[in-house]
């Protein structure tokens, strides 16, 4: 502690109770942290973006006027912002279990409770500092790797975020230096984004397709055909910033092509044609991001994750059916 300055630190307040605001941006003055910009709604915080840089983002999941888990999610996933990186700590006045979850889903370093403590934010603070967790990057998540145990067949690298706070706090921030790891770190993040993305496009078309085959299509199945064209549109970004090849483009448009005739008629089962061209262009993205890997296992390895979830989906199902047969409840089909 002695040896830290955070003279140099940005912080960024997104608290609605006034008073709850000034304690926490007091806290953060006292551990010499200059630049603690309060933000009591939306509109504060979205214009201190346009001329800070905040190394630090305090933010009340609770906020009437704010989805704090959304905006979560956007400062750890959207191509565009330029530091995903930076130090996250939600804060709540209601810590449930469930609460919890769903904030380390969304990306978020630590889970604060309010009214915090002085002492209680600064060693929030502190651990970002000292000791903060790896991060993983999968299609819909980037954070901390708080994985328990590693899934069979599926590997997920890990890797130490470019910390801002640290290099501020401990000297190590140079105009030079800090920006560049940032920009190497957001480069590695594009690449493995890129890679899970093209794998969930194929993934989400492996498990939809014996729904769709039905006649009439299953609504489940139509339903992950609609998540295709976000991923679609997240992977040609994070492409795009290295030169984006026009026959990858040219794939991409085909499989929302394909996605449009096939959605169009959601009565009807599609051609098998187009079912056929949307796997092949789907695993064609995945060799074109991985051409040193073998059609074979890539394959497999979608086919096992899609035979996994619909597993997952079906025990689910049993038990919410058994629950509701338990009470007295029917289920909702």
């Amino acid at each position: 502690m002695a040896d830290l300055n955070f003279s140099q630190v940005e912080a960024a307040l997104i608290e609605p109770n006034v008073s709850v605001l000034r304690g926490m941006r007091d806290s953060l003055v006292q551990l010499g942290i200059q630049k603690a910009f309060p933000c009591p709604g939306v509109t504060d915080f979205a214009e201190l973006l346009v001329e800070q840089r905040p190394d630090l983002v305090v933010v009340d999941i609770d906020h009437p006027e704010i989805d704090g888990f959304r905006l979560i999610r956007w400062l750890r996933n959207d191509p565009d912002f330029p530091n995903p990186f930076i130090g996250i700590i939600a804060t709540t006045y209601q810590p449930t279990a469930a609460l919890l979850q769903r904030v380390n889903n969304s990306g978020a370093d630590a889970l604060l409770v309010k009214p915090p403590s002085g002492r209680q934010l600064m060693d929030r603070v502190l651990g970002l500092v000292e000791s903060r967790k790896k991060f993983i990057v999968t299609a819909d998540y980037t954070g901390p790797d708080r994985r328990k145990q590693l899934r069979e067949g599926v590997h997920i690298p890990s890797f130490d975020p470019p910390n801002t706070l640290r290099l501020k706090t401990t000297g190590n921030w140079d105009r030079g230096v800090g920006p560049s790891l940032v920009a190497k770190g957001v480069a590695w993040i594009d690449e493995q984004k890129a890679i899970r993305d093209a794998f969930h496009i194929s993934f989400l078309v492996a498990y939809a397709e014996p729904g769709l085959a039905a006649e009439p299509p299953d609504r489940l199945a139509l339903d992950h055909l609609t998540r295709i064209p976000p991923v679609v549109d997240d992977l040609r970004k994070r492409v795009a910033k290295r030169g984006l090849d026009s026959r990858f483009e040219s794939a991409c448009k085909a499989i929302l092509e394909a996605v449009d005739r096939i959605g169009g008629s959601p009565e009807l089962a599609p051609a098998g044609s187009d079912l056929t061209q949307l796997r092949t262009l789907a695993l064609g993205l995945m060799r074109t991001l991985q051409p040193s890997r073998s059609v074979d296992i890539v394959t497999k390895e979608v086919a096992g994750a899609a035979s996994a979830y619909r597993k997952r989906l079906e025990q689910l199902w049993a038990a919410k059916t058994a629950q509701g047969a338990a009470t007295g409840t029917p289920s909702a089909s």
